[in-house]
């Protein structure tokens, strides 16, 4: 990301390295040698580079015809302040994250104005100035289709973590950007950005694949195909994994019931196989939350209310670019949980 992502109280590398420092959360501007930060992304064994914001067109497209040769993969949000979606489209990234992020191509605001993120407070937006099929969308979502970029949508995140709705993408948008990218042959992958409840046996990618069929927007089939096939794609290791057939590896589930019919039936696990070592799901035990370990009811509804308090005025201290309380609030709350815990 830009310098003043980079800078940002929540972005810090490590102790001893200054912000955007460190080989795995690099700066980056129009004086960056391309070549070393790739080169120094792929030394940390990571697969991929994601960018995140404030990166002109022309150093996206560098980024990423560098990462490509040195054998790396490229995630992009496509609000890539201040280059637009379709520039980070255009620019050869390999997968675009979070749905909601498309809308900026046709917001009706100056990206510019945005890309101080790490500095600023959260940009307020209006969604009524998103139409999902304006002709700058579609054309939008025609370039992404035809260029074979995958959506990682996060689509369930908006419906879990909606935010304020002046930021401007509550879940109706999110859904009518969602089903108008499919109609026009754009691919899911099915990343979810957020942990599940604690109390769900299975992981957030189960509510993530049945939110994508509740809502319309692909059919079980589709969404099955997200998960296996083009997750194995988007994570550069078709070889391995994707479809079941010899060669690759044998990580699979065998389920009761067919998901082809209902989605639901993803929850109908029989046996878990894992690089060919069979786990049966009788073996499962879900494991207790740590925080409620040997606590009382009044006791983990007090904890509950101290860390929802300390978020509100975290978030709060967002909304006012105070930076300072920022950080303090994000200490307290590392240090109330700890201390209950």
């Amino acid at each position: 990301a830009g310098p003043h992502f980079a800078a940002g109280p929540m972005r810090r590398a490590a102790i001893d390295m200054g912000p955007g420092e460190a080989s795995w959360t690099q700066a980056v501007d129009s004086n960056t040698d391309v070549r070393l930060a790739v080169a120094r992304a792929a030394g940390t064994h990571a697969s991929a580079l994601k960018l995140y914001v404030e990166i002109e067109p022309e150093l996206i497209r560098e980024i990423t015809e560098e990462a490509h040769r040195q054998g790396l993969k490229v995630w992009a949000h496509p609000n890539l302040h201040p280059a637009r979606p379709l520039d980070v489209v255009r620019a050869g990234v390999d997968a675009v994250t979070h749905v909601c992020a498309l809308r900026w191509q046709s917001s009706g605001v100056d990206p510019r104005r945005h890309a101080r993120r790490g500095i600023d407070p959260p940009p307020r937006t209006d969604p009524e100035l998103t139409d999902p099929e304006s002709p700058e969308m579609i054309e939008l979502y025609k370039e992404i289709a035809e260029r074979g970029v995958l959506l990682d949508a996060t689509y369930s995140f908006f419906y879990h973590h909606p935010g304020p709705a002046e930021h401007g993408c509550p879940p109706e948008l999110a859904t009518a950007i969602a089903k108008a990218a499919r109609e026009h042959g754009v691919e899911f992958s099915t990343g979810t950005d957020y942990l599940g409840p604690e109390d769900d046996p299975y992981p957030a990618l189960y509510l993530e694949i049945e939110h994508l069929v509740d809502h319309g927007i692909l059919s079980p089939r589709e969404a099955l195909t997200a998960a296996t096939v083009n997750g194995a794609r988007v994570l550069g290791r078709e070889d391995d994994y994707g479809i079941i057939e010899p060669g690759k590896l044998a990580s699979m589930v065998v389920l009761e019931e067919n998901p082809l019919e209902d989605i639901r039936a993803l929850r109908s696990v029989v046996t878990v196989f894992k690089r060919g070592v069979e786990y049966p799901r009788t073996d499962y035990r879900m494991p207790e939350p740590v925080m409620e370990q040997g606590l009382s009811d009044e006791q983990r509804d007090a904890i509950k209310a101290e860390l929802k308090e300390i978020r509100k005025q975290r978030y709060e201290a967002l909304e006012r670019g105070d930076c300072k309380t920022v950080v303090e609030t994000f200490d307290e709350n590392v240090i109330s949980s700890s201390n209950h815990k």
